[in-house]
């Protein structure tokens, strides 16, 4: 069972799968609308936890917002561990594709926590946010490793071509998540 309450949360697992796989490959939030509101499964759900409304657009918005950007950054990792498995000859590129992604994931997270709160300062609030302010320093770190590989390797290429360095001010800098430049 999901740790959220809505709607869409509650359904059985292999029915959220099933809205994030469909959204994940385009389909209309109308068309999963339609046909999850004529599941069986889904109307007594909806009986029995919400006396029998039906699931709105608004309700597939917040999910949108939160289990859905879970989904994705999962399915996003795994694809990413899949393809570095598969394609080990392009390890480098691979690896700076998951800083990327960890960063996309981050924000994504950072966006649904900042989407569900109300405003007022509560000890579950600062308790995530201490978590993802530790999360955002340590991709940071693979961020610049990544980077100074990747400049290593430049610098290696062109030793090879004997061609002159990039001078240090057309490297452009990090930017620590969650941090403006």
């Amino acid at each position: 069972m999901s740790s959220r309450n809505g709607k869409i949360a509650r359904l059985p697992a292999d029915l959220r799968h099933w809205v994030n796989t469909a959204l994940y490959d385009g389909e209309s939030g109308r068309r999963v609308l339609r046909w999850l509101n004529e599941l069986p499964e889904v109307k007594q759900v909806m009986a029995r936890d919400f006396g029998g409304t039906r699931i709105t657009e608004e309700n597939l918005s917040q999910w949108r917002q939160g289990g859905y950007l879970h989904y994705v950054g999962q399915r996003d990792l795994l694809d990413q561990a899949r393809e570095t498995y598969a394609g080990a000859a392009d390890m480098d590129e691979a690896v700076g594709d998951l800083a990327d992604r960890l960063v996309k994931v981050l924000a994504a997270r950072y966006g649904a926590l900042l989407m569900s709160w109300d405003g007022e300062p509560t000890e579950e609030l600062e308790r995530r946010l201490k978590i993802m302010g530790a999360l955002s320093r340590q991709v940071t770190l693979v961020q610049r490793a990544t980077h100074q590989t990747q400049c290593l390797a430049i610098m290696q290429r062109q030793y090879a071509a004997e061609e002159p360095a990039p001078e240090p001010e057309k490297v452009a800098p990090l930017t620590p998540v969650g941090r403006s430049p």
